[in-house]
This record gives C-alpha cells, structure tokens and sequence, in this order.
C-alpha cells in the first residue's frame, strides 16, 4: 500500500510534459538551460531589453537574461543577489515578509517572492522565482512567476528553478 501512494508523489515531483530549452549566450562559450512546459516565445515589448528568452503558458511567464554587470562586484552569486535586490529595494508591488533566498549550489541562489500587482481596477497575486548567478563575465538572471497561483503552481516554480543551469557549448 506504501508503493501505491508513494507512487503519485514521486511522478508529482517531475515537470509533467516538461521540455528542456537551451538558450545559447552571445560571444559566450557556454549555454542557459532549463526545463519548463511547454512555451510559446514573445517579444519583447521593451526594445532596450535584451532577453536570451521570453515567453510563457497561461498563466506562467519566464525571462531569461545573461547580461554585464549593472552593480560592481565579483562575478558571484552573492553579488548578483545584492545587485538584484537593490534594483527591486524601491518596488511597491514586493511583499517583502514573503521572500525566502535559497543556495542551490556553489553557483546559484534562488529568491522566492511574492507580489501583489494592481492592473485595471484589481489587485493581481504573482509568485515569482529568480535563478541568479554570474559564469564568465556575465550576471543571469532567470524569473518565472505564476499569476494568481496556486500551491501546485508554487511548488512547480521550485521545480523549474532548480533545473536551470549554465552548460559548456559542444564541441
């Protein structure tokens, strides 16, 4: 009977019609990879930002951005979270008593947070996930969020956080 119900919770602890991406970086010898559902790819809407990727699926959205240094610092996940929260210190959508920093690795950190976003007349729920880390002169930095989630769409924020990761290009 153990086997039977601990059978749901293990294939619950994947990415149900997961794929991988792998989004090369620039003048980089190396790649982005994660594993998200499947997605449909946007432009982006802002022509000064320059996304390796955005898109989304219903109500997930993801960004993925590996760009120079916008703070001074080492090239570390640490300095990279300091830069981020900097930018985000003045943001009155942050629920800032929802935040939660996270060390996946010795390269990455994850910052959970939630926020609260009013758009026409109503006041929006958003749970969002950034990946950040520094590799070879370049900071990244990968958001997922969920609009109005649920608790599934959270714990499937965590899920996909902890698939991205650099990769070396073949050769």
């Amino acid at each position: 009977m153990k086997t039977l119900l601990a059978l749901p919770l293990l294939l619950a602890a994947g990415l149900a019609g997961a794929e991988s991406r792998t989004l090369p970086v620039p003048d980089q010898d190396w790649s982005l990879t994660f594993d998200t559902p499947p997605l449909v790819e946007r432009s982006s809407p802002d022509p000064a930002m320059h996304p390796l990727f955005l898109g989304g699926a219903g109500r997930l959205n993801v960004s993925a951005f590996a760009e120079a240094p916008r703070c001074p610092g080492p090239d570390t996940p640490d300095s990279v979270l300091t830069c981020f929260l900097a930018s985000h210190k003045s943001n009155p959508t942050v629920d800032w008593s929802s935040t939660k920093t996270e060390r996946l690795d010795a390269d990455r950190v994850l910052f959970t947070w939630a926020a609260r976003i009013p758009y026409n007349g109503r006041v929006y729920r958003q749970a969002n996930a950034n990946v950040l880390f520094a590799r070879k002169g370049r900071w990244v930095d990968v958001h997922l969020s969920y609009i109005e989630p649920t608790d599934d769409d959270v714990e499937q924020l965590a899920r996909m956080a902890r698939t991205v990761k650099a990769a070396d290009a073949a050769r």
